[in-house]
């Protein structure tokens, strides 16, 4: 039997590797983006969640399809599309909800929007950490799985 760390070494660790850096990346564009957005005054806390959202999501498709499982050609809308965007859609309305709230309850803490970011950016993170290992294990073993049939070589 296989020891978890001898797992890790072999292509289930290597899409898990792919997959966090993948995230991580797409992590950075959504943070800036909603950042500038909430910080710059562009728009409120729900505004600026739906917007990382939108370009940490197109990010995340392509880095995880193309990248992380190796997938090519042309993507299955009932088996891959129509799942992928439903985890980011409910991960979209997760943020959309928790930096509302981050935003709401920032002036009651401080007066200075500078808090009131930070606080919103925090909020968006812990989302975007809590959906990490779930989003995965979906992926791997859902959306990005092989479904071909195998054909026994005995």
């Amino acid at each position: 039997m296989r020891s978890p760390t001898d797992a890790m070494r072999g292509p289930l660790g290597r899409t898990l590797a792919r997959y966090f850096v993948g995230s991580v990346l797409a992590m950075i564009v959504s943070e800036v983006t909603l950042l500038l957005v909430y910080g710059l005054h562009l728009g409120g806390a729900r505004l600026a969640a739906a917007a990382a959202w939108l370009g940490g999501a197109i990010v995340n498709y392509f880095l995880n399809r193309n990248w992380a499982w190796r997938r090519r050609g042309r993507a299955h809308p009932g088996r891959e599309l129509l799942p992928y965007w439903g985890t980011a859609v409910a991960g979209l309305l997760l943020s959309i909800w928790a930096t509302h709230e981050a935003g709401a309850l920032a002036p009651r803490l401080s007066d200075d929007h500078t808090v009131a970011t930070a606080l919103v950016g925090a909020a968006y993170l812990a989302t975007y950490g809590f959906l990490f290992v779930a989003k995965f294990l979906l992926f791997h073993f859902v959306i990005f799985t092989d479904r071909r049939p195998t054909r026994d070589h005995s």
